[in-house]
C-alpha cells in the first residue's frame, strides 16, 4: 500500500513565526571558559589568512527557545538565517556579525548529535585551515576538543540531552568570511545554561 501523501500542518508556519518572534537574546558578559579559550588559542593561528571568532549570547527564557527548536518541521537553513540576522542587531558591532548576508541556496545546515560534537571540533582543529594544520597528534586534538565541548554543553550533555542542540553551517553568512571555502560555523544551544555559543572559522589560499 503506498504511503499517504505528506500534508503539512496548516498552523505550522504561523506557530514557527510566533515562536521565533518570542526569542530574546543579549550579548553574554561572562568570561570565556578556560577549556574553550585553550581550544581557541590552538585553532586560531591555523586559519592564518582568515581567522576564528567566538561569541556567546544569553537568553532569559529557555522554554521559548526550546519551543522554537522543537516547532515543526524543525530548524532549517532559513530559520538560522533569520536567527543570525536577529543576533547581528544584538552583537554590539562584533566583527563576526558585520554585514550579515542572505544564505545561498547551497548552504548546508547539519544538526550535530551532542555526543559527537567533540569529534567535529577535533576534526576542525586537526585539519586546520588552507595552509596550516594542527602540529600535535590526533589524540591531543581530541582531548582539547572534548574539554571545549564539555564546557559548551555543560551538564546538559548528560542530564538534559534533548535540551541541547548543536548545528553546523557550511557556508559564509557575513562579510567577515573571506571565501566560500574553509567556512564553518557551530551554533550551540545550551538550554539549561541559557546560552547560545557561536564559533566560526574562515580561511583562503
Amino acid at each position: 500500500m503506498p504511503d499517504e501523501p505528506f500534508i503539512p500542518c496548516p498552523d505550522c508556519i504561523g506557530r514557527r513565526a510566533t515562536a521565533f518572534a518570542a526569542l530574546k537574546f543579549s550579548l553574554s558578559a561572562r568570561q570565556v571558559d578556560p577549556a574553550v579559550q585553550k581550544y581557541l588559542d590552538e585553532i586560531g593561528p591555523l586559519f592564518a589568512n582568515g581567522g576564528v571568532q567566538f561569541v556567546q549570547f544569553s537568553f532569559p527564557n529557555a522554554d521559548e527557545v526550546a519551543t522554537w527548536l522543537a516547532s515543526f518541521p524543525g530548524v532549517g537553513v532559513h530559520d538560522i538565517e533569520h536567527l543570525l540576522s536577529k543576533l547581528a542587531g544584538l552583537s554590539g558591532g562584533h566583527a563576526l556579525f558585520q554585514g550579515v548576508e542572505k544564505l545561498r541556496e547551497q548552504a548546508k545546515l547539519q544538526p550535530i548529535d551532542p555526543f559527537v560534537f567533540d569529534a567535529e571540533l577535533a576534526r576542525l582543529l586537526f585539519r586546520g585551515g588552507a595552509y596550516l594544520t594542527f602540529a600535535g597528534k590526533g589524540r591531543q586534538a581530541k582531548a582539547l576538543a572534548a574539554a571545549a565541548a564539555e564546557s559548551l554543553l555543560g551538564d546538559s550533555m548528560y542530564e538534559f540531552l534533548t535540551n541541547t542542540t548543536v548545528f553546523q553551517l557550511h557556508d559564509y553568512w557575513s562579510q567577515w568570511f573571506i571565501s566560500d571555502m574553509w567556512c564553518t560555523t557551530f551554533l550551540v544551544f545550551d538550554l539549561p545554561g541559557k546560552t547560545l555559543s557561536v564559533l566560526a572559522t574562515t580561511d583562503t589560499d
